[in-house]
């Protein structure tokens, strides 16, 4: 019985991580679109001035 727990207790690790890993992608997703409006507001505000 103790063989069976740790892969029973596996596969319910596994399904968080492969959940994580798709938020992950989105949040990487989120961070460099944010990244490349910032860039080009400071860009804007930078060379044409207040």
């Amino acid at each position: 019985m103790r063989h069976s727990d740790p892969a029973r207790h596996g596969r319910v690790q596994d399904e968080p991580l492969a959940q994580g890993r798709g938020a992950g992608q989105y949040f990487i997703l989120l961070y460099i679109g944010s990244l490349l409006i910032i860039t080009r507001a400071l860009n804007l505000f930078l060379y044409h001035g207040p």
